[in-house]
């Protein structure tokens, strides 16, 4: 567990402690060397020696009993017996026991920890501090092999109330170990900064501010690499206070050589290059030689500001100082083999490459492996060679696999894949416009994940543990509770204020929740249980998609790059890419917005739609001819972080597909997250119906009793819009919803995370805040939501823009519990048209339709009712005193095809997973 147990005997005597990284297992227990046993032996004989038999002083040392006989008594009786070994011993050896102590804390530390404690008080009482004092240090250990991290900090806390150099000495190697073990209290290198915040006291009570500045730039450097800027700045700038408090200027170098890492990746090269130059001036004043770190990232800097003469005037630098197998050589050679490659110098950069791989061979590093590979990717295009390409964009994704899997927090790992998606989706642009599927599915799907995929694996996983007879359940409820406050905070989105502040040092921790699960699930770990997110990677999400396209469904995804934005369609095993031209697509997004704000009016809003659709129709219309050719059984479509494509118009266009989507063999559904549906529950019973009495729609409050009627179901509850009840209590036992409220669009709100229907100010039940809590323990099979705008999305919060594909939707966070089908409309939906798709939906599932089916048949059905048809629906669900205001809305529709225009479907989707 926590530290690799490391034994101090005289075989290892003097010998320097190995290096280890944070992915090696734990080293708490330490045994005592023979080296320490002459320094303690020389200590204690400055005190009063130990009790000894008075019969035979000079016995020579032995043990006081067969350890494993007396380990598991009860602590007063445990005391009574070491009380009596001392009194009778010829010569009681502390640290015999202590070695043989650290030997059972193996496997039982909690066990070690309750006899340490024990031996603490009687040693204490005995007025022998320097053996309770070797004790002590045994119980702070037993603590972190045990990973009670708070425990064994308590108990180091008391250490250092001890005026001595071993008590300083002690106290300080515990928090070095912690530091250089990082894995060992967590499972994600996210985690360091709490381990950091933690023996930072330990640090400040000996005046060690120096090294609480060095451990905030260490700090930088993480929060930077996974996106978490702000928080990056702020503990940098910490760091400097300190340097400028302690006048060290090889400190407030080294302060502003991660200043330059930092803005590097925000990125800021021109601030990069600038605060370099403070960096280069302050290693000079102070005798120094710049680190290799700085001078790369100088040229990085350069290299990037389009100087390649200084940039590689840099990077040779740190090759003519770095040794041949270290990472500084290279992260060199690999910015030489970029400088090489913009420069024509092709040859020249695959030399750079092979020497950068070369130096990094014996050393696992997922990040500098993938930097390698986009490196080599790029130099494949140049020189097209497109197998090349192709092999590593796969290396590109398994890298990226291995880098996320070493963080746990969602808004991190999503801060990880914003770095690398755009350069990842301009390398997919150069592969050929037609292939074999299994040739760039894997790297498209890397481009497609996001927080919603890895939040849905979280969940699973812990769904999968029940299956784990060896988990006590002492450990599954710590679990549940610390989900249970993750979902509190938000997940998978988080309020960007909180996300701001997610460090250890703010007021507001709460983000501290996810350092308890890496806690708890670094014990799991060494149980041998899965993590978390081992499922969360392209590879296993690539695989879940194969399937899919085996069982005959076409997928599609959207990646952007260069001029046109690109379509990539896979049917069977085979890929073709269609280009959307980008300026199409951007003035599509603008004519949605401007009209959720009310600037353009219907009429000029479906001459958009209209447009829009006649400038992709040559393209679309042959791919869903291509789909009717193959028979896919559906499509599936992964959203993106701009917006979905309208694509039932080109359903609609092509007559076999609208036939089918008629009688429920075919359908579109959008797909926020790569996950595995848990599958539709076969019999839907209850439905509750939301509805808002006060906001004066006509036939929205009578929607759900439609929807039951036509299904042959009864309504089991209707529920004010504006309860204040929890929405987990009021759906637990809900088979299906139905939300028949006004909508507002949640683009319009600075952060989704207070997005709700309804509107801005008022209160409603169906908000995002509310679905994320809910969501994952609710059973739902089936989602309506009836209300305008309730199919928009947002890809923001209050700190960010996203460009990675975590836009946020309600019907989209209503597929939490890995079984509901949702259905939505991305803008204002019309009171009859809604009242007509819900009794439609219900009549397809009286007719024996699952839910995906039954909705994509309204769909399919809405644009040929007949005003008759409609007449009869709302004569037969609707109560007398509504229904003549009813009927006098049709006295001017058409007869045939009043909801034949493309604005009554062109913006309704079905939400479900794979």
């Amino acid at each position: 567990m926590f530290f690799c147990l490391t034994r101090r005997c005289s075989q290892c005597n003097g010998a320097p402690r190995p290096n280890r990284s944070s992915n090696q297992p734990r080293r708490a227990l330490q045994y005592v060397s023979a080296s320490s046993r002459r320094k303690w032996k020389k200590q204690s004989a400055k005190r009063r020696p130990l009790r000894r038999s008075p019969t035979n002083p000079k016995a020579h040392s032995r043990y006081p009993m067969d350890i494993h006989q007396w380990i598991d008594l009860p602590a007063s009786e445990l005391k009574e017996k070491l009380n009596q070994e001392l009194d009778s011993s010829c010569s009681f050896d502390p640290l015999k026991l202590y070695n043989e102590l650290v030997g059972v804390a193996k496997e039982r530390p909690l066990l070690v920890a309750g006899i340490a404690e024990t031996l603490v008080q009687v040693f204490t009482e005995a007025d022998s501090q320097q053996e309770a004092l070797l004790f002590r240090e045994l119980l702070a250990r037993s603590f972190l092999q045990a990973g009670d991290v708070d425990s064994a900090l308590a108990t180091v806390e008391k250490m250092i109330e001890i005026d001595s150099v071993a008590a300083k000495s002690i106290a300080l190697d515990i928090a070095s170990d912690m530091l250089e073990s990082p894995a060992s209290f967590g499972i994600g290198i996210d985690h360091l900064p709490r381990t950091i915040s933690r023996v930072e006291a330990i640090y400040l009570r000996y005046q060690m501010k120096e090294e609480i500045a060095r451990s905030y730039l260490l700090c930088a450097t993480i929060y930077s690499s996974h996106g978490a800027s702000q928080a990056a700045y702020r503990i940098l700038h910490d760091a400097e206070v300190i340097a400028h408090e302690v006048r060290s200027i090889p400190l407030l170098a080294h302060c502003y050589a991660t200043a330059v890492e930092v803005s590097c990746r925000e990125p800021d090269f021109s601030w990069a290059i600038d605060v370099g130059a403070k960096a280069m001036s302050a290693y000079a004043d102070c005798d120094l030689s710049p680190p290799s770190g700085l001078l790369c990232n100088l040229g990085y800097a350069h290299m990037n500001s389009g100087d390649l003469e200084s940039a590689i005037d840099f990077f040779q630098k740190v090759v003519e100082k770095s040794d041949d197998a270290s990472k500084e050589m290279s992260a060199a050679q690999l910015n030489l083999a970029s400088c090489y490659r913009k420069s024509g110098r092709l040859e020249d950069a695959d030399m750079a490459l092979n020497l950068a791989l070369a130096a990094i061979a014996d050393e696992k590093d997922h990040e500098v492996e993938m930097a390698i590979a986009i490196s080599a990717a790029k130099l494949a295009i140049a020189s097209s060679d497109v197998k090349r390409l192709q092999e590593q964009l796969q290396a590109i994704s398994e890298r990226l696999d291995g880098v996320l899997g070493q963080v746990l927090r969602l808004h991190h790992r999503r801060g990880i894949r914003e770095h690398y998606i755009r350069t990842i989706e301009g390398l997919l642009q150069a592969l050929p416009g037609e292939g074999r599927a299994s040739d760039v599915l894997q790297p498209l799907v890397c481009t497609h994940g996001n927080a919603m995929g890895d939040w849905l694996a979280i969940l699973s996983w812990r769904a999968g543990l029940e299956a784990e007879s060896s988990l006590p359940a002492q450990l599954l409820s710590r679990l549940d509770a610390i989900l249970s406050r993750i979902r509190e905070m938000g997940a998978p989105h988080l309020y960007g204020f909180r996300e701001k502040y997610d460090d250890p040092w703010s007021p507001n921790i709460e983000g501290s929740a996810w350092d308890d699960l890496s806690e708890l699930c670094a014990q799991l770990r060494d149980m041998g249980l899965p993590l978390p997110l081992a499922l969360a990677t392209s590879g296993s999400q690539a695989s879940l998609c194969m399937s899919k396209l085996r069982d005959g469904h076409c997928m599609m995804f959207m990646t952007y790059a260069g001029e046109n934005a690109q379509l990539w369609v896979f049917i069977g095993d085979l890929y073709q890419r269609v280009a959307i031209p980008v300026q199409g697509l951007v003035k599509w997004m603008e004519a949605q917005h401007r009209f959720s704000e009310g600037s353009i009016n219907r009429a000029t809003f479906d001459r958009e739609i209209l447009g829009f659709v006649e400038v992709i129709s040559p393209s679309m219309d042959s791919v869903f001819k291509k789909i009717e050719q193959e028979e896919c059984a559906s499509v599936c479509y992964m959203e993106d972080f701009r917006g979905d494509l309208p694509l039932n118009p080109f359903v609609m266009r092509n007559a076999v597909l609208l036939e089918r989507m008629r009688f429920g063999d075919f359908h579109v559904r959008i797909v926020p997250a790569i996950a595995s549906s848990l599958g539709s529950p076969s019999d839907i019973e209850k439905t509750v119906s939301v509805i808002d009495s006060a906001e004066g729609l006509l036939l929205a409050p009578h929607e759900g009793s439609a929807f039951t009627a036509a299904a042959g179901l009864e309504l089991t509850r209707i529920v004010q819009a504006n309860a204040r009840e929890d929405l987990g209590v009021l759906l637990a036992d809900a088979d299906a919803l139905m939300v028949s409220t006004h909508g507002f669009s949640l683009g319009r709100f600075t952060d989704a995370y207070f997005a709700r229907l309804g509107g801005p100010d008022g209160r409603n039940l169906i908000s995002i805040e509310a679905i994320q809590r809910a969501a994952p323990s609710l059973k739902l099979g089936l989602v309506i939501l009836n209300a305008c705008y309730s199919g928009s999305r947002s890809n923001r919060n209050f700190q960010t823009t996203f460009r990675t594909p975590d836009s946020v939707s309600i019907p989209g966070m209503f597929l939490l519990n890995r079984r509901a089908v949702a259905f939505a409309g991305a803008w204002k939906i019309s009171d009859t048209a809604s009242f007509v798709l819900s009794h439609l939906t219900g009549d397809g599932l009286r007719n024996g339709l699952a839910p995906f089916a039954a909705l994509s048949s309204a769909i399919g059905r809405l644009p040929t009712m007949r005003r008759e048809q409609v007449r009869s629906i709302l004569s037969n669900s609707l109560p007398d005193g509504v229904l003549g205001e009813a009927i006098e809305r049709l006295r001017n529709a058409p007869e045939e095809g009043m909801f034949s225009a493309t604005y009554f479907t062109a913006g309704l989707a079905i939400y479900g997973l794979l």
